[in-house]
């Protein structure tokens, strides 16, 4: 059992050390990605009242094998089972890996999983929020680019998916919120800039 927040804060070193490495090349899943979920779910999981020793680790793992993902397995399963065997490795308690591995597996708005845990639907939550705002249209973007698609892809991705994200928690939905206007605003000049109407 960790003891106390210093063996924490200890852990997070190693694992952060680990994700930067298997994570070099950013394309909008990468470290940056992964650091911005790990401080939405630092903020989110004081305010909610989370267990720390889960979350954190699970924000910071959340989307380690995200590069071997070939079709067949979800990058949830795969980031699941290389958070477990790390984790594993670097002596992290049982009791808590478990839990780490299920939120992990659970995040992936793709599956339709339930989040059967707080720590489960704060990192889908965290999750979810850096797909949206500001820093959600330029990952839109970046992705985009290495799909070789258009402005009009990117448009309709937000429409038919991103615009209709749910979310959880309180303070998620009132982040959310926020962030949803500023997109709809962004696209709606983006439009009429297009259209050359601006």
């Amino acid at each position: 059992m960790i003891e106390d927040e210093t063996a924490l804060e200890n852990f997070l070193i190693k694992i952060d050390e680990f994700i930067k490495a298997k994570l070099e090349k950013d394309k909008g899943h990468g470290y940056n990605h992964c650091k911005r979920v790990y401080n939405l779910c630092k903020y989110i999981g004081k305010l909610e009242e989370a267990d720390m020793f889960i979350l954190l680790p699970a924000a910071l793992l959340h989307d380690v094998a995200r590069d071997e993902e070939d079709g067949k397995t979800s990058h949830a399963e795969l980031s699941a089972n290389t958070a477990d065997n790390f984790l594993r490795k670097i002596g992290y308690p049982e009791d808590k890996i478990r839990n780490i591995v299920s939120a992990i597996r659970r995040h992936s708005f793709r599956l339709g999983l339930d989040q059967n845990s707080l720590e489960a639907r704060i990192l889908s939550d965290a999750d979810k929020l850096d797909a949206i705002g500001a820093i959600g249209v330029y990952r839109a973007f970046i992705t985009a680019c290495h799909k070789n698609e258009s402005v009009g892809d990117v448009m309709q991705h937000f429409h038919d998916k991103l615009s209709k994200l749910k979310f959880h928690t309180k303070c998620a939905k009132k982040i959310a919120k926020e962030r949803k206007k500023l997109i709809k605003k962004f696209f709606i000049h983006l439009e009429e800039e297009i259209k050359g109407e601006k």
